[in-house]
């Protein structure tokens, strides 16, 4: 993720992070807010520490009077006002929206110049931060909902997508581009699943990437694009700047981000690591960026050849096989450097096990997942992997008593509280506890019987007297 992590600050910066979490600790909310946004400068991408901020000023905020806050809307206005002074680098705009945020952490406009500002330096997480954020104060903003779940699906969320276009159909149930963004949301959701549905069933995780170009395609449905005649406009005009202000970074980033959106990968690669190396080769999100263009370079064609494999096209499904091989070695090979790297960063050591455990090496991908789990937001999912391995290794004992304690840990039936009960079910019926087994997809029945096969699995438990089934 191109966001800057704690263990990404120098020991000062760290000191006066711990701090001014403790100040918000102890509801001293100016001293935090003198504290971070001077570091927020330093370190524009770390979020954790907006974060921080920004629950410094709603606390604040929260306790001024109606009135006051009239006059604060119009304090931060005049604020915001010098950003039309002169030109402004993505930077020193967020350092002026964080001036009126820090007096009113609701207000529209500096959390959209948060959120432009972001994408300006390839921080899209931060985009969705000040989404959420305009979300928290102004819950029915159609606008801020549809460009909080389009960000959340480039961020491929899907989940956290659908949410967002659901809630709008929840005070404007007739929206028809709600209706049509939720269900692009809802089908990316089930296609980057899907792949992982077939490895459980075949014990093959080498098949689990058939189909992620399937989750693109429906990205770019979802997504309104320019035409590429009018993005070539603009890279020209780009392209004339960076030669004016060969300096100024911001316009080889934003020429790759636009090669980007009309597909052309190989001139975004280029862009993005012209910017890379003239920076310094110290900006991890332009590394990233790089990496994740070469995989989406492969599935692009996958994607192509999705059509010709359903109408039986030998050819077209032996083509598919090799890219498919291509993009597995590649996602190892990138998230492994990725570790190399970043030693201390969690998210990526959970991606090298789980690219690990898509090659089929399931040895070497425990203990990276095993760290991975250590990162909350991908702690489960970590665990549900951390068992497939187990099982694959024949550890039938160490896989259910793994996917059992990950699931007293999800006290509701999330998505992923399905996948890993699913699995468990699985995993005890492999073990010759059939009832066992049943008992795990009765659960998930319960409150879904659409999901996967259960409803076959668990209606046919009932016509044989031991509870064993037949798929």
């Amino acid at each position: 993720m191109p966001i800057t992590t704690l263990n990404e600050l120098n020991p000062q910066q760290k000191q006066i992070f711990h701090t001014a979490r403790g100040a918000l600790t102890a509801k001293n909310y100016d001293y935090t807010l003198t504290l971070m946004q001077p570091l927020l400068k330093q370190v524009p991408l770390f979020l954790e520490g907006r974060r921080v901020l920004r629950t410094a000023a709603i606390q604040k905020f929260k306790g001024v009077g109606t009135l006051a806050k009239t006059m604060i809307n119009a304090q931060a206005l005049t604020i915001l006002a010098r950003l039309s002074t002169g030109k402004r680098t993505p930077e020193e705009a967020l350092a002026i929206a964080e001036e009126a945020l820090a007096i009113d952490p609701y207000h529209i406009k500096a959390n959209n110049v948060i959120a432009d500002s972001g994408r300006g330096i390839n921080g899209l997480e931060l985009a969705a931060f000040s989404y959420e954020t305009i979300k928290e104060g102004n819950p029915k903003n159609k606008a801020n909902l549809f460009a909080l779940g389009d960000v959340y699906m480039e961020l491929r969320e899907p989940e956290k997508a659908e949410a967002a276009y659901d809630a709008i159909l929840a005070f404007d149930p007739i929206d028809g581009d709600a209706k049509t963004r939720s269900k692009n949301a809802s089908a990316l959701k089930t296609s980057m699943r899907r792949g992982w549905e077939d490895a459980e069933k075949s014990g093959d995780f080498r098949g689990a990437l058939a189909k992620p170009e399937e989750s693109l395609a429906l990205e770019r449905d979802a997504k309104s694009v320019k035409s590429e005649e009018a993005v070539l406009q603009q890279i020209q005009d780009l392209y004339e700047k960076s030669e004016a202000d060969p300096a100024n970074l911001n316009y080889p980033k934003r020429i790759a981000a636009l090669y980007e959106q009309i597909d052309r990968f190989d001139d975004a690669i280029n862009w993005y690591r012209f910017a890379f190396d003239h920076g310094g080769q110290t900006d991890g999100s332009l590394e990233k960026r790089i990496d994740d263009l070469g995989i989406r370079k492969i599935e692009r064609p996958m994607a192509d050849l999705r059509s010709r494999i359903e109408a039986g096209d030998e050819t077209a499904q032996a083509e598919h096989t090799e890219l498919n091989q291509q993009l597995i070695a590649l996602k190892v090979e990138t998230s492994r450097r990725r570790v190399e790297r970043y030693p201390n960063e969690f998210q990526y050591h959970f991606e090298y096990g789980e690219a690990l455990l898509l090659a089929g090496q399931a040895k070497e991908a425990l203990p990276e997942l095993q760290l991975g789990a250590k990162q909350p937001n991908v702690r489960h999912r970590a665990l549900l992997y951390i068992g497939q391995a187990y099982r694959s290794r024949n550890m039938k004992d160490l896989a259910i008593k793994t996917l059992v304690n990950a699931k007293t840990e999800l006290p509701t039936m999330t998505d992923v509280k399905k996948d890993i009960t699913y699995d468990l079910g699985h995993f005890y019926r492999a073990n010759g506890q059939y009832k066992e087994a049943v008992e795990q997809w009765k659960e998930i029945y319960e409150v879904d019987m659409a999901y996967k096969d259960v409803a076959k699995l668990v209606e046919e438990s009932y016509e044989n007297e031991n509870g064993e089934t037949d798929g």
